[in-house]
Parts: C-alpha cells; structure tokens; sequence
C-alpha cells in the first residue's frame, strides 16, 4: 500500500495542463495554480475551473465573481510551482 506522500508524488505526474487562476476582490488579490480546468461551452466560449471551497480564493470569486485564466506553456512549470 502507498503511503500518503508517494499517492501526491504520483498523482502530479498525471499529464494536465498548466493553468494560474487569478482573482481579486475589491483590492484584494491572490493566485493559485488551477489544476481542473475543462471546456464547458462553445456557444458562449464557457471554461469550468474548479477551486477548493474552504480557499480563501473561492470567497473572493463568490464575492467579485471574476477570475482569469491563464495557460502556461511547458517551460513555464516553474511559474506554476510559485503558486502552487
């Protein structure tokens, strides 16, 4: 059986892709990196980003209603790494 740690190590290594949501509220601001994120919609251009309900960062979406989106490329893993 796997110990808790190497589940975490395995699971990362599933091939996904890059995202950093940003969010703020009023002047409030913080970014996460999003690790479930899927095409909703063509009609309208919909995405669904799934954010941990206990996060500081789904209050502020609750409360602005805005995020962005951004998509890294591969190089750009250190990028992700700061806000994960």
């Amino acid at each position: 059986m796997l110990d808790e740690q190497a589940k975490k190590t395995m699971l990362r290594k599933i091939p996904h892709g890059l995202f950093v949501c940003g969010v703020k509220d009023g002047e409030e601001v913080n970014g996460f990196t999003a690790s479930w994120v899927m095409q909703a919609s063509f009609q309208p251009p919909l995405v669904v980003n799934c954010v941990n309900k206990t996060s500081g960062s789904h209050a502020m979406i609750q409360s602005s209603q805005v995020f962005a989106l951004s998509v890294l490329g591969a190089e750009q893993k250190d990028l992700a790494q700061t806000f994960f």
